[in-house]
């Protein structure tokens, strides 16, 4: 059986007021890779790489938000 993965998202989404930051991000981090976020400037990484931490200041909603195996989806509202 394969490990679960330390995070997994599926329609993540990140919004400042009416502004959607982030929409739609689905990924996976498969233990022990590396994974890049990479896009224009001004495209979402860092507050993508945020939310997955905490610290985005603004409202993280998701189908689906595991970190290390623990649903964390709605936590923090």
């Amino acid at each position: 059986m394969a490990e679960d993965p330390v995070v997994s998202a599926r329609n993540l989404r990140v919004c400042f007021g009416d502004v959607a930051a982030v929409r739609g991000v689905d990924l996976v981090l498969p233990r022990g890779r590396a994974v890049a976020l990479v896009g224009e400037s001004g495209s979402g990484k860092s507050v993508t790489a945020r939310a997955l931490i905490g610290l985005t200041g603004g409202v993280v909603t998701a189908d689906v938000l595991r970190i290390a195996g623990h649903d964390v989806a709605g936590l923090g509202e």
